[in-house]
């Protein structure tokens, strides 16, 4: 079976948008900018390794302001450095497409190894459900 390549799955993807909730390509466009965004942001919360330690991104529990933390392999001196909140201004984004889009939600799904953004309306959660318990069930998945 051959593999589609980035641009046919983005035309898919944009007309499942289109069909399922309305969306311009030019919006559809712009949510997976900001997911790939969120899935960057996600990954980097989770660490990587460095030469000489570990970075990864932490909030400060009291202002809730970003931070890459860098933890050593060879000392207990842990570094902090301030960065732009990629995190806020990617849901920001989200939240200006959307409003255009009445009854569409987003659905941020925080765990690295999947996708970060889907879409739904609240009508398409099954009765007795929650969104957190099935979102890749009925909701949208922009990600290619």
């Amino acid at each position: 079976m051959r593999r589609e390549n980035q641009r046919t799955k983005a035309m898919r993807l944009a007309q499942t948008a289109w069909t399922r909730f309305g969306l311009r390509g030019q919006d559809v466009e712009a949510l997976l900018r900001a997911g790939h965004t969120l899935q960057r942001w996600y990954e980097a919360e989770c660490g990587a390794d460095r030469p000489g330690g570990s970075v990864a991104i932490e909030r400060d529990p009291e202002t809730e302001r970003p931070f890459a933390v860098f933890y050593p392999h060879t000392s207990n001196t842990v570094t902090r450095f301030p960065i732009p909140d990629r995190e806020a201004a990617a849901k920001r984004q989200v939240e200006r497409v959307l409003a255009s889009y009445p009854g569409v939600r987003p659905f941020y799904q925080s765990d690295p190894r999947g996708a970060a953004l889907y879409l739904y309306r609240s009508e398409d959660i099954p009765a007795g459900a929650t969104v957190e318990s099935c979102y890749s069930s009925f909701g949208l998945c922009l990600e290619v």
